[in-house]
């Protein structure tokens, strides 16, 4: 039995230190299909062969230049590392898969500057290396706290103009159904009337707002008024408002005709 174990101890010793600096030094992140998505790249049995090495009972069974290796890396460490870049890669995939073309140009100067920073994840950084925490610090900082944080508030602000135009709609359609239906032209013309000078107020109310949420979004940026970027982001909007309130008016028109048709056949 002791000559079984003096012969595994053997292989492992002169296995392990391959095997952990196999491990160790294979890159942080690695692309998902090809890109643009990323997912850590964590081997999970490297914490198995740590743990493996933890547990043995004596040290001095452990090879010095093993011992060296561990000196960088615990299991714990490596634990808490993997989940600080698991946080980063989750955001930076949602990034890439909810940011829609016409917010691109507002972000390609911030896009560009993370996936330079991720870039040394793929390529150069290891699970060894000494710079992971200044790389998680960067990319945390860059990333979720400016980035990721600035594309949910421009993503907010469209949702607010949205619901505004929707509202617009709704008035404008809902207004022409009461439990008092004219009976005559002249009384539809009154009730048009009426629900245009609603709408009015409704629509000068509203495109202040509209007008104060563009303006938050545009600080927050700190984009130049006059860059392609911001341009074409306000005309983007501006499409949005123009088409919302074109569908409106057609469909009040359209709701509006067949009542009065429904009223006065002739």
């Amino acid at each position: 039995i002791d000559e079984a174990l003096s012969r595994l101890e053997h292989v492992w010793r002169k296995d392990i230190k391959t095997e952990l600096t196999s491990k160790l030094t294979q890159n942080l992140y690695v692309d998902i299909d090809s890109g643009p998505l990323i997912k850590v790249n964590l081997d999970h049995s490297l914490l198995l062969v740590l743990k493996e090495v933890q547990f043995i009972s004596d040290p001095n069974t452990v090879p010095v230049t093993v011992k060296a290796l561990l000196d960088q890396v615990d299991t714990n460490t490596l634990k808490v590392t993997a989940a600080r870049l698991e946080t980063i890669a989750s955001h930076y995939n949602k990034l890439c898969s909810r940011i829609r073309p016409h917010e691109e140009q507002l972000f390609t100067a911030k896009i560009a500057q993370i996936e330079t920073l991720l870039k040394q994840g793929k390529e150069s950084l290891t699970w060894k290396s000494l710079e992971t925490d200044d790389f998680i610090e960067e990319a945390t900082s860059l990333l979720l706290e400016d980035c990721f944080k600035k594309l949910q508030a421009v993503q907010a602000a469209q949702s607010q103009i949205e619901a505004k135009v929707v509202h617009w709609h709704d008035y404008l359609c809902q207004s022409l159904f009461t439990s008092d239906q004219p009976c005559f032209i002249e009384d539809w013309i009154v009730k048009q009337k009426e629900v245009s000078e609603g709408y009015a107020v409704l629509a000068n109310m509203y495109g202040s707002k509209i007008s104060s949420v563009v303006k938050e979004v545009h600080k927050l940026l700190q984009v130049s008024e006059n860059s392609p970027a911001w341009q074409s982001y306000t005309a983007f909007l501006d499409n949005l408002i123009s088409t919302g309130l074109v569908r409106a008016m057609r469909d009040a028109l359209t709701q509006l005709y067949n009542l009065i048709a429904l009223t006065d056949p002739e």
